[in-house]
């Protein structure tokens, strides 16, 4: 069911990265983002900001999507806001997607230097354009999934610019949640006769099957924490795709990687 007309609004803007640019991948470095400001945003008073990140496979875009049958997230935001449920703040969704279909949301010489384009320019830009509170004390990061993943990494990193995380079934404990995938991800890229031509093809037109897009998945998680600097598609694989045996040594980089781990560890 469809919800009310927006009580605030939402400004799309764009910003031109420089630590995207020239990135391994040949990603765009101007970005698009989506701000929501609260009804009470009229240029006077000052507001706390939460970014919100996508899951893998998703966009900013695909968040603030319209649709005829349900309301999306910023509108259910409004509506929370409006209703007095929520405290008023500035929602900023910004695009860290890939060729590989999501970044993870971290610094890589694999895929770019995504983690450090929010904490230090994201941030920065709408500080800079709209009336927020330009303090960690008022900033929060939040997603879901991948997006969740990148909210705890974020918040662990860089605890200098956030100071709340919201994780929604983030990517952590990689031994349960993407060691089973591996398995079905070989799959998919033997049958595409090895991982560059898995990755020359898959980008074109998406994911076919359920193989197919853990492949991918496999992929733009190994460009992020397992880079290649040398070689396209810039990733080991922690797996062999003929044998789906696993590569021991590639996979003890992933679980470097695991918010779990870096909690256990810190």
């Amino acid at each position: 069911m469809r919800s009310p007309p927006m009580k605030g609004r939402v400004v799309r803007t764009s910003h031109e990265s420089q630590c995207l640019s020239g990135n391994p991948l040949g990603d765009p470095h101007e970005r698009d983002l989506y701000v929501y400001l609260p009804p009470e945003y009229d240029g006077t008073r000052r507001f706390p900001v939460v970014m919100m990140l996508a899951g893998f496979g998703a966009t900013n875009h695909s968040i603030a999507a319209w649709s005829p049958w349900k309301p999306n997230t910023i509108e259910l935001f409004d509506q929370l806001v409006a209703e007095g449920r929520c405290k008023p703040a500035i929602l900023v969704l910004p695009d860290c997607f890939n060729r590989w279909g999501g970044s993870q949301f971290i610094d890589s010489d694999g895929t770019g230097r995504y983690q450090t384009y929010l904490a230090d320019e994201v941030f920065a830009f709408v500080d800079a354009e709209f009336q927020t509170i330009p303090d960690r004390e008022a900033r929060g990061v939040i997603g879901r999934s991948s997006g969740g993943f990148g909210a705890l990494r974020l918040g662990m990193d860089r605890p200098d610019v956030v100071s709340v995380i919201g994780s929604h079934a983030g990517d952590a404990a990689f031994e349960v949640s993407m060691r089973p995938m591996l398995t079905s991800a070989a799959i998919a890229i033997d049958l595409a006769g090895g991982l560059r031509p898995f990755a020359e093809e898959i980008p074109a037109g998406g994911p076919n099957n359920a193989t197919q897009f853990d492949a991918i998945f496999v992929l733009a998680a190994a460009a992020a924490y397992s880079p290649d600097t040398a070689n396209f598609p810039h990733a080991h694989i922690p797996m062999d795709p003929a044998t789906g045996e696993l590569r021991a040594d590639v996979w003890a980089k992933w679980l470097e990687q695991d918010p779990l781990r870096r909690i256990d560890a810190s």
